[in-house]
């Protein structure tokens, strides 16, 4: 979560929010992204002139060509091209395999992002036939008479509740602090850490058991500042 502390920030015209947030969203998502679905998914800027200088997540979801899993990030190809077999309902997705993937039993719009359980994991780097011949750019593949890698779309939180991986993560913006609890995507959260100088060190063993745990950072003058801020919703005196 991003939130805004300052009532002064510059905003930018483009976003409609302050031109550090905006910054910093671009490049997380850059680099939540997985690498072979940059190109079509995140635009060019100028605020990821320096984006190369990040060190890369590596995280499970950045698959490479020849690693294994039965899950992957991909995004939908545009239309026109033929389904494997005649009036298949579905969609070709590239899911950073070396021939794209048919999304069987859903018509999904071109430049989506969908999270793909493959149905034979260890045939993903291995197809050939009907995709080879005609490249792998953005909506195109080969045609021929060979095996199709298959998959179905799943909800993105399945790798992470179904095999315990850990699958990415999303960036939620808060225009101020209070929002940041406000528009909780849970109920709520049912513990809150805050960083500050001024604060106690707690041991892990010292953690009540939770479901939703959010860590706070605040800016250089602490979460007092923050706080005294107009920007941050609440009111002057009150205790962080």
């Amino acid at each position: 979560v991003i939130f805004e502390d300052r009532s002064d920030a510059p905003s930018s015209d483009e976003d409609g929010i302050s031109n550090g947030m905006a910054f910093f969203a671009r490049n997380l998502q850059y680099l939540e992204t997985p690498q072979y679905l940059r190109k079509q998914l995140v635009p060019v800027h100028k605020d990821l002139k320096w984006v190369g200088l990040l060190a890369p997540l590596d995280a499970p979801h950045h698959l490479r060509k020849h690693e294994h899993l039965p899950y992957r990030e991909g995004v939908v190809l545009q239309k026109g091209w033929p389904a494997p077999t005649e009036d298949e309902k579905g969609c070709w997705v590239n899911c950073g395999l070396p021939e794209p993937v048919w999304l069987r039993g859903k018509e999904i719009a071109s430049d989506v992002r969908v999270t793909v359980r493959l149905e034979d994991a260890e045939a993903a780097s291995t197809t050939s036939g009907s995709l080879r011949g005609r490249g792998r750019g953005r909506g195109g593949r080969g045609r021929g008479s060979g095996e199709v890698q298959r998959g179905v779309a799943v909800e993105p939180s399945e790798p992470r509740t179904k095999s315990g991986l850990y699958w990415g993560f999303q960036t939620r913006l808060a225009k101020s602090l209070k929002a940041v609890f406000e528009e909780c995507p849970f109920e709520r959260y049912d513990l809150t850490i805050g960083t500050s100088e001024r604060g106690e060190i707690l041991g892990l063993g010292r953690l009540p058991k939770f479901q939703h745990l959010l860590v706070a950072f605040g800016g250089l003058g602490g979460f007092e500042e923050v706080i005294a801020d107009e920007r941050s919703g609440y009111d002057a005196a009150t205790d962080p």
